[in-house]
């Protein structure tokens, strides 16, 4: 939610805009760069980090694009406030007339070998012309962080400068600029100076401009001289690019599947190599304005929402600053400059399937869209029990028809890929889930992955900040992989440990109350989470009230009958059904839906065929589990039952 806050001064207004975590995990703060101005239309901004660590962004501005006025205006962030439009630099002739200015690039070049940062100039380049296939490269340098410029230099004629995103700097020193044509079709190449811009080489156009017409381009660093540019294009479609020497030659320019409505994007490559790119998801309009993520800038995922509401958002700048923070600022409305401040260790990527953003589902639509669901976790789960009962709310609600529920639990599995010293007797460590995540995954082909974890990955000892960080690790590396499939993720708080019935030195259910509340924190970054733990504990210390044997878990760790029931419930409630998950039992729940109560033991059946078949497919570390029949056979024999099903049902 974003909550404005206005104060009428003597001269301007002063608005402070503030924007809560609520508007999207990662995002620390918005603002708008300017309030008032003695323009009325700005566009093209861009941002820079100069080398005293002062953010300096520039725009151009006048009456409207292409009017003669319009000139390149600068803002700086000083004491945490950005100063007043200043403009510094403008389209003059020296016969007096004037022509528009374009698209300014900030950029502070660092040194080559010993020499000292300081001395190296802030750069503006910036375009002068009628049109963007008329126009001419300025550049003007700054000593001061952009206080005061130097007077304008004209590059020379086929040299633009970066057309409209930040150069890179190459690992020799040079400077590698990203730019594009518009005089005989949209064409992308790229431009190079080994000395601030006095002298230049440049490639030859690397598309013809009529099978895709493609301008503004970004770097990325893949690793060594792999470099990877990416932008926009009249296909509505963003475009990818790569070189295997450091730009000196380049591969064929294709069309990525990520919409955009032929309007400019930006992207960085981050310290820990991670890819940003910010853009308009969307064929038409320039509204919303998203944020994507990738490792190998091949597959992306939704990461953040920067504007949704109708207007014009557009035209992205981004950089990361020497604090690790990631700062953009875009066009809003063409009436301001806004400027957005990310935590990247804080986005939560969600896959971007064909092309599609992802929704934001509610729990009960998130389930209409998962037609393979696939249930992890430790023995608790490996038992089917409570999966067998979700699977028959769903089988009851749903005539039997429609979601294929696998259920890939293996016992004694952990997520932090701990084990305590001498586990089962010392035969063999606990399995790590890791091991055979990426073949359950390609194995079982999920929608959705539910997955149960923790009472094992505390390995019944006391809180352990270490062993706390690994289980930590462990689910944000299960979630990571299971989205990177294009499957949605949902994480069950862990159950609880009956101290009484298991008793120890200190009470390791405190343990599992830490795991359980960081995973309901996690809510907050946009996590599907679903709370056992909580649920649980409050249960049993009810019923103890009046039965102090009561348990749902005799050996302290396992569920009995009821409380596998009771784990399904918070599932059932979760996904939005609150009547079937207020019953007592399951029967009552198969009545409250009109199902025969011979339908548990038949999906019990199904539900035990599929595990068998698919764990023991899959492969793992852990002894004493019976193989399954092959996935063909056990298919094919849950098909019979599935029949039996329907035909339950339809009595």
């Amino acid at each position: 939610m974003i909550r404005t806050r206005c104060w009428l001064g003597l001269v301007f207004s002063l608005c402070v805009t503030t924007v809560s975590l609520a508007d999207g995990p990662g995002l620390l703060k918005s603002e708008f760069v300017y309030e008032t101005a003695p323009f009325p239309s700005c566009h093209a901004s861009t941002i820079v980090e100069t080398t005293n660590g002062k953010l300096v962004s520039a725009f151009f501005a006048g009456t409207d694009e292409r009017d003669p006025d319009v000139g390149i205006w600068v803002c700086r962030l000083v004491d945490g406030k950005w100063t007043l439009p200043v403009e510094v630099a403008n389209g003059v002739q020296a016969d007096g007339k004037r022509h528009p200015c374009w698209n300014p690039v900030l950029f502070q070049p660092r040194p080559a070998g010993d020499a000292a940062r300081s001395k190296l100039p802030l750069l503006l380049f910036y375009k002068v012309g009628p049109s963007p296939s008329t126009w001419w490269g300025m550049l003007r340098t700054s000593d001061d962080d952009g206080q005061t410029w130097s007077e304008a230099r004209r590059l020379p004629d086929g040299i633009w400068g970066p057309i409209k995103n930040k150069p890179v700097q190459l690992a020799s020193g040079d400077i590698l600029c990203p730019t594009s044509s518009e005089h005989d079709g949209w064409r992308v190449h790229f431009e190079r100076t080994s000395d601030l811009g006095k002298t230049w080489t440049r490639t030859e156009p690397l598309n013809d401009g009529k099978k895709i017409g493609a301008i503004q381009p970004s770097v990325l660093f893949l690793g060594g001289d792999k470099l990877l540019a990416l932008g926009r294009t009249q296909q509505k479609k963003i475009y990818r690019i790569a070189s295997n020497d450091a730009g000196k030659t380049w591969g064929e320019l294709t069309l990525t599947s990520l919409p955009n409505p032929n309007s400019g994007t930006d992207a960085v490559t981050l310290k820990d190599g991670t890819h940003l790119l910010v853009y308009n998801h969307t064929p038409r309009g320039r509204t919303p304005l998203n944020m994507a993520v990738s490792r190998d800038g091949a597959e992306w995922g939704a990461a953040l929402v920067l504007e949704s509401e109708p207007g014009e958002y557009s035209y992205p700048a981004v950089i990361q600053t020497s604090d690790g923070l990631v700062h953009v600022t875009y066009t809003w409305k063409r009436q301001r400059v806004r400027h957005a401040v990310i935590d990247p260790a804080k986005l939560q990527m969600k896959p971007i399937v064909d092309g599609a953003w992802p929704k934001d589902l509610s729990a009960a639509d998130l389930l209409k869209e998962s037609m393979r669901i696939v249930f992890l976790g430790d023995s608790i789960t490996a038992a089917g029990v409570y999966v067998a009962c979700f699977d028959a709310w769903l089988a009851a609600k749903n005539d039997g028809t429609s979601h294929h529920v696998i259920d890939a639990g293996l016992p004694s599995e952990t997520v932090s890929g701990l084990s305590e010293e001498g586990h089962a007797g010392g035969k063999f460590p606990r399995p790590d889930l890791a091991e055979r995540l990426e073949r359950v995954l390609g194995l079982t082909k999920p929608d959705l992955v539910i997955a149960c974890y923790g009472i094992n990955c505390g390995i019944y000892e006391p809180f352990d900040a270490g062993r706390f960080e690994r289980y930590q690790r462990g689910i944000r590396s299960l979630k990571q992989a299971v989205e990177k499939r294009g499957a949605r993720f949902v994480v069950v708080t862990p159950p609880l440990y009956d101290d009484k019935r298991g008793p120890k030195p200190f009470s390791y259910n405190e343990v599992l109350d830490r795991y359980s509340d960081w995973l309901l924190e996690r809510r907050t970054d946009g996590w599907n989470v679903v709370d056992l733990h909580g649920p649980m504990t409050r249960e049993v210390a009810r019923r103890r009230a009046t039965d102090p044997d009561f348990t749902f878990q005799p050996d302290g760790v396992h569920p009995n009958e009821a409380g596998q029931w009771f784990v399904a419930r918070q599932l059932i409630r979760w996904f939005g059904d609150e009547r079937s998950a207020a019953a007592e039992t399951p029967g009552e729940m198969l009545k409250s839906l009109g199902a025969p109560a011979e339908l548990l033991p038949t999906v019990v059946q199904r539900v035990n065929l599929l595990r068998d078949s698919y764990v023991g497919a899959a492969g793992h570390k852990r002894p004493g589990i019976a193989p399954g029949l092959p996935v063909s056979e056990a298919e094919k024999k849950a098909e019979e039952l599935s029949a039996q099903i329907r035909a339950l049902l339809q009595k």
